[in-house]
Formats: structure tokens, sequence, C-alpha cells
């Protein structure tokens, strides 16, 4: 048998359908997701060719995707705190870390402690414990834990509206300093403590307004 019978009759035994090798089911699944994503973001990206060329080219173009998902990801995650961040309207959700077990006296002789020692942004969380604290003890504000400052707002200015305008600055500030990273001096925590103490004495008189008996009814 010559060379080119040799080759013939290999010829004949390999294209006989036994020795009909397609491309795998993993390989068809490559090629159809590469045809999706193509058909997706091949218009966008119309300088980058097609996402063909087997499983490698398909893993490189997932990896860029992925990549531009995170990049949006951090993206939209940085705007939100940004705009948690802003302003002190009653929406903000900040909340008062407060130790209900904790009298709104221990805040007070706390806040003296640390303004003191001229720990102003420390003083200035206290302040704000005691101003809480007092408020929930005088049945102003719910006793609860996780509140926030919007809610606080919103809750005094159906029980002691008179406080509310000292109690925004208190509360503007507490959110500046702890979430808005702004600066926070002895002049500024003056300020605060002023505030403070008007506030506390807005809702004494209230408190005092509405526990008194009311006169002989006529």
């Amino acid at each position: 048998m010559s060379a080119d019978d040799v080759n013939r009759e290999v010829e004949e035994v390999l294209s006989r359908p036994e020795f009909d090798y397609g491309p795998s089911w993993w390989e068809q699944a490559v090629e159809w997701l590469a045809e999706r994503l193509e058909d997706l973001l091949g218009p966008l990206l119309p300088e980058a060719g097609t996402f063909g060329g087997g499983a490698s080219s398909l893993v490189a173009w997932l990896v860029i995707v992925a990549a531009a998902a995170l990049v949006v990801f951090a993206v939209v995650r940085a705007v939100r705190n940004r705009r948690a961040g802003r302003g002190s309207d009653d929406a903000t959700p900040f909340e008062v870390d407060v130790d209900h077990q904790q009298p709104a006296s221990h805040w007070r002789d706390e806040a003296g402690r640390l303004e003191a020692a001229g720990e102003w942004r420390e003083a200035l969380r206290a302040r704000v414990r005691q101003l809480v604290r007092t408020l929930t003890d005088e049945g102003l504000v719910t006793d609860s834990a996780g509140r926030t400052t919007g809610e606080l707002r919103t809750e005094l200015g159906g029980s002691a509206p008179g406080a509310v305008p000292d109690v925004d600055v208190v509360f503007g500030r507490f959110e500046s300093v702890w979430y808005g990273g702004a600066g926070h001096d002895g002049d500024d925590h003056a300020a605060v403590v002023a505030h403070v103490e008007a506030a506390l004495r807005a809702t004494s008189s209230h408190v005092a307004t509405s526990s008194a008996p009311s006169g002989p009814a006529s």
C-alpha cells in the first residue's frame, strides 16, 4: 500500500461520525456569552473589537465589566455618603447615641470634665447626651435607643416647640462635627452650651406650665 493509499484510508476513518469532535458544551456556552456581551457592550466600546477569541478573551472582558461596576458602585456610595453629611434638616438620619442607664446629671458632669480638659469634640457629644436624656426624662421625647436627630426634632416640635430652635442649633453643630468632620474649638463649644441651656430652660418652662393645676371651674 502506497503512502497515498494510507492517507486516503486515514482520512476516510477520521471522517466517520464517531471522530467528529465539535465544540464542547463549555466552548459553546463561552461563545454564546461572548456574543451576548458583544451585542450589549459592543456599541459602547466600538474601538475594543469583538468579544470573540475564546475563554481567555471572555475572562478579560468580564474583568473589565466587573471593574467598571465597582467604579460605579463606589461613586454611588460616595454620593450617598456626601448627601447624608449635608445640612441638618428634619430628615437627616444621624443617630444620637445615649446610654439610657445614665441620668442627665452624669452627662452634665462628664461634659464638665471634658471641657476642663479641652476635649471639645467629646464634650460636645456629652452635652448632646445631657440634652437628649433631659428631654427623655421630662417626657418630651420617647425613650428608645437608636433615635435620630430628625426624629427627635419632629417629636419635640409637638411636645415643646419653644425649645426647637435651640435644639436645632445644638443638633446641627453635633452633626457637622461628628459626621461632617467640622472643627470644634472652645468658642464653638461655648455657643453650643449656651443653646443647650436655653433649650433646657424652654423645656423646663413648658413642663412647669403643663403640670400646673388648672383653676377652679366657674
